[in-house]
């Protein structure tokens, strides 16, 4: 016990030091200086950099840090970013726009709940702005939630909690930070009523760990609270995982005394994903699933089940086959109103099963419906479409007469059990994508290159570059010379599909197949996902008259208006050939892209590769 005492006492020390550390880092702003393209003057820049650490009042590990994290004043744009943070670095780095987040999230609150909403958005609790939007009889107000598995930055995390977005949380180190996000936030005078940090409503079967650390966080010393103070819902996906969270809850307050019981567990029921054309069994599944969580949550006692989890992908499924506006709007009604009306009935089966208690008691009467899956991009004609089936056919009143004809041979025992009917509904939906996506760019550094059908030197290769091997490439003379310029060029950057790129690795066949259709792109494999921009740079730690020669060959970086645009940086006039960009490691199932069309006057250690659309981090 003194061992677990210690250890944790360790852990509650580095994050008061990790807590103490950014929020100096948040005080300060990084003024940078244009790139001195002599290298000569290395020594001066070092002492520069010295100068400023003495007058800051920091050391060599403040200037490390400096290094992971930077934050550009305001007037810069994505390229001019990307422009000076790649003179200073000589890694791969993510760039992540926070003028962009708040934009998208701006947009996607006009899109659902309507004009004149996002202006009070800042002033009243979520509550209060559900009143309003049903009291004018249009659109709905969908709580926005992030996944924070795809991006921990801790700017980002403190950004949407300001926003008000929900923190998802996934395991141990989810809930660390956006612990730590909503206390720095409050200590800078935020004062919201909701509860910010909820469980993903996307997955279930979580380990004990994880649900340890979300129902009693560590206080002072690395002890855990008394109370529990999570008051939001815990995803299941049956009745047997209701059991299993209900014991490991008992176990939790049986190992610690002094710990007091849990008031009342709230869970949130996932629903299984069906195919479009099985729409008609899809009541009679959820139903089932539905009636076992509630008859374990009766046998456990002090709990409920106050939800469900949706997964839109039968809607997506249908857009992707569509090809005009209207065919879009008559596959928008048609799917929508089959998953609504499966709510609808969900709905209505949760009131027959005695849910809501009666007007004497003082739980909370409202029912969650989450949604995982939205279509991407959210468009203005989707997000009206989504909100006019929840509007119209979800969120009327239930009346007695249609509860009672659900369920005629209840009839009796629903009229006494239930003599209050909620009309509350809280949506909220996973809008990770729609917020981060376009406002991140990876820029990774091209550490090597390898050209088919002649030989590279040194120069070409760039100074102290190991060359990996191709995969599956035979024996063949490397040292012949160059017979053509348009042959295949392969490009080794120092990111790959085990780092950030994995959401390329990770792709099934179907997967695959989808991802073509719904970004315009072919079915064939050598069309990929990620389509890099070249950035040119200076060449680091060569002769002046290398970078001067080579400093003419920059040209602005610009970026396609939407994904589905075909991605290009290059000059009208430069010579181009066909690229693929491999990952940092000598596995063949590490290739980011291929049959890409790219300069071929890249150089390795001075140019880099740029994967716009990369807010969410590929992998986390």
């Amino acid at each position: 016990r003194m061992a677990n005492i210690q250890r944790a006492a360790a852990v509650q020390e580095e994050l008061n030091t990790y807590s103490l550390r950014k929020e100096e880092e948040r005080r300060k702003k990084l003024k940078f200086k244009k790139y001195n393209e002599s290298s000569n003057d290395n020594n001066n820049n070092s002492d520069e950099k010295e100068d400023n650490d003495d007058d800051s009042g920091g050391g060599e590990e403040e200037e490390e840090e400096k290094e992971l994290v930077s934050v550009l004043p305001s007037g810069y744009d994505v390229p001019l970013a990307l422009s000076t943070l790649s003179s200073t670095r000589t890694r791969v780095f993510l760039l992540l726009d926070l003028a962009s987040i708040i934009s998208s999230h701006r947009m996607f609150i006009r899109y659902t709940a309507g004009t004149g909403v996002y202006s009070r958005l800042h002033k009243h609790s979520a509550s209060h702005m559900r009143r309003l939007i049903h009291s004018r009889r249009k659109g709905v107000f969908v709580q926005p939630e992030f996944t924070l598995g795809k991006n921990r930055d801790l700017e980002l995390v403190q950004l949407l909690v300001r926003l008000g977005v929900r923190l998802r949380c996934n395991c141990v180190e989810d809930v660390r930070i956006a612990r730590l996000a909503i206390q720095l936030e409050k200590k800078r005078g935020m004062n919201k009523e909701e509860e910010m940090l909820v469980d993903d409503a996307g997955r279930a079967r979580k380990p004990d760990g994880y649900l340890r650390r979300l129902l009693y966080p560590l206080k002072k010393k690395g002890r855990a609270c008394h109370s529990a103070e999570y008051k939001g819902e815990i995803t299941v996906d049956g009745g047997e995982e209701v059991h299993r969270i209900m014991s490991a809850i008992r176990r939790f307050e049986k190992s610690n005394t002094k710990q007091a019981s849990t008031e009342h567990v709230r869970f949130l029921l996932c629903l299984p994903m069906l195919p479009s054309h099985q729409t008609d069994k899809m009541y009679g599944i959820w139903s089932h699933l539905v009636s076992s969580v509630h008859e374990a949550t009766v046998q456990e006692g002090g709990c409920s089940i106050v939800g469900v989890s949706v997964d839109l992908q039968p809607w997506i499924t249908e857009l992707a086959h569509v090809g005009g506006k209207e065919e879009e709007m008559k596959s928008n009604t048609t799917a929508l109103e089959a998953i609504c009306t499966q709510l609808r009935h969900v709905r209505i089966l949760l009131l027959s099963l005695n849910l809501y208690p009666s007007k004497d008691k003082t739980e909370n009467n409202a029912m969650r419906i989450d949604f995982t899956n939205l279509p991407y991009p959210l468009s203005k004609s989707r997000a009206e479409s989504l909100t006019c089936a929840l509007s119209t056919i979800v969120s009327p009143p239930v009346t007695m007469e249609e509860l009672l004809a659900s369920h005629p041979t209840e009839t009796m025992t629903v009229g006494e059990n239930i003599t209050v009917l909620p009309n509350t509904i809280v949506y909220t939906a996973d809008v990770s994508e729609h917020l981060v996506s376009h406002a991140g760019a990876l820029c990774t550094r091209i550490i090597g290159l390898r050209r088919e059908g002649y030989s590279t030197t040194k120069e070409e290769q760039g100074v102290g570059c190991v060359i990996p091997p191709l995969p599956n490439d035979d024996d063949q003379d490397m040292n012949t010379t160059a017979v053509t310029t348009g042959g295949k060029t392969h490009y080794y950057i120092d990111d790959g599909c085990y780092g950030s790129l994995v959401s390329n690795f990770s792709k099934s066949d179907d997967d695959e197949k989808s991802s073509c259709q719904s970004c315009n792109l072919t079915s064939s494999k050598k069309q990929m996902a990620f389509q890099p921009l070249p950035l040119y740079g200076p060449r680091v730690g060569v002769e002046e008259t290398k970078v001067e020669e080579t400093s003419h060959h920059r040209v602005p970086l610009t970026f396609p208006s939407t994904s589905q645009d075909t991605a290009t940086t290059s000059p009208p006039n430069k010579p181009t050939t066909t690229t693929t960009v491999w990952g940092p490691t000598c596995d063949g199932l590490d290739k980011v892209c291929e049959s890409m069309t790219l300069p071929n006057d890249l150089e390795a250690n001075r140019d880099w590769l740029v994967f716009p659309d990369m807010g969410c981090g590929g992998g986390g």
